[in-house]
């Protein structure tokens, strides 16, 4: 959440590179509350899992990217 917050207040300061990782963030969030959900019922949530996670990995390497200047 604290890194949410730091994202959108760099983009809110102008550095217009991180609209992706909010756009990604969203994405993450709504698949994580739909695995949440898929698995209190009892259905099967592996590929929603491995896109969640995968999302993440791509979202924080992004960041990174911007942070240590690759980009």
């Amino acid at each position: 959440m604290l890194g949410s917050v730091l994202v959108i207040l760099a983009a809110l300061g102008g550095d217009d590179r991180v609209w992706i990782n909010i756009g990604l963030a969203v994405v993450i969030i709504a698949l994580g509350a739909t695995v949440s959900f898929r698995r209190h019922k009892g259905l099967p949530v592996k590929p929603l899992a491995l896109a969640h996670g995968g999302l993440a990995v791509v979202c924080y390497l992004i960041l990174a990217a911007f942070a240590f200047r690759f980009c």
